[in-house]
């Protein structure tokens, strides 16, 4: 039986076993579910797990997870919408509790409720900390969630910002001398404490953050005239280099969409495939949308 092997070649085998799967084997018995909650097994498990591209979004203030299939040899990309997540007010209660914003960080959720109070979820063991929020906390407030390493234990702080990677938080900020101003990528190193200024690829503004392959950052450049969006990524974050060098990956002509404005939430892309999933918002209902984008304007 897998319960008689080796410890260390259980957690070998369960540090593969996709995080979904995994979750359905977590009350087996009371070995796995010690092993299943221990940190240093997490770190392991999210290192050599298989992943898929997977996107969260806020349906009726409830997080719903989507599915993106990108495999171009088979059929064009496709999207598949997950059962919602649900949080409860408290153990005891059976109320929903409607999210308005969702951060994730290394498989925890940070939720903005729609009162504005502040809960880290843990889905894959179903558990919740709710934040008392900063007096200085207002509505319209970005936040990130980041961590430094102990030795037994991540050590976790809520901060402003817009992306989490490796534990600290990156945003755009924005700086005015005289007539002139810039933009930079604003890091926040959480261990030591320490803000630092690095160089975003060499386009004006509008810029939107998000991760590639949990390695890397990229952002997503709008321009408007002409309509198009420009996909770059970093190529040598987490090295010593004092810059950050940036490649663009690819580019869209979005006259193909609807919309003239689209209004994007967030993005995913393969720069492989060439193709970009941006979840966004349209009408005056402010209705959800994927939309599936190809460097040849394909799949819109």
């Amino acid at each position: 039986m897998i319960s008689d092997l080796p410890h260390h070649l259980l957690e070998e085998i369960l540090s593969r076993v996709p995080a979904t799967t995994l979750k359905r084997l977590q009350p087996t018995c009371k070995q796995w579910n010690a092993l299943l909650k221990d940190q240093i097994f997490t770190e392991k498990h999210n290192r050599k797990a298989p992943k898929q591209p997977l996107l969260l979004m806020l349906k009726e203030f409830r997080v719903c997870p989507v599915s993106v299939e990108i495999d171009l040899s088979v059929t064009a990309p496709s999207i598949e919408f997950k059962d919602p997540f649900d949080i409860k007010g408290s153990p005891s209660s059976s109320q929903q509790v409607n999210i308005v914003e969702v951060i994730h960080c290394e498989g925890l959720l940070l939720c903005i409720t729609e009162y504005n109070k502040l809960v880290v979820w843990n889905p894959f063991l179903g558990e919740t900390k709710w934040i008392q929020a900063s007096s200085h906390y207002k509505k319209k407030s970005s936040f990130a969630l980041g961590y430094k390493n102990n030795k037994s234990c991540r050590d976790y702080k809520i901060l402003s910002g817009w992306v989490s990677l490796l534990g600290n938080t990156y945003w755009v900020g924005s700086e005015r001398k005289d007539k002139d101003s810039s933009i930079f990528l604003l890091s926040f190193d959480i261990t030591t404490e320490r803000f630092r200024c690095l160089n975003l690829p060499p386009v004006l503004p509008t810029m939107m953050l998000s991760l590639f392959r949990e390695e890397q950052i990229s952002a997503l450049h709008m321009n408007y005239f002409p309509l198009k969006m420009d996909l770059w990524v970093t190529t040598n974050f987490g090295t010593e280099a004092a810059a950050l060098s940036w490649s663009k990956s690819f580019t869209v002509d979005l006259h193909v969409l609807d919309e003239r404005y689209p209004m994007f939430t967030t993005f995913l892309f393969d720069e492989d495939k060439k193709v970009v999933v941006c979840p966004g918002l349209v009408g005056r209902d402010t209705k959800n949308v994927v939309y599936i984008i190809g460097e040849d304007d394909e799949y819109c």
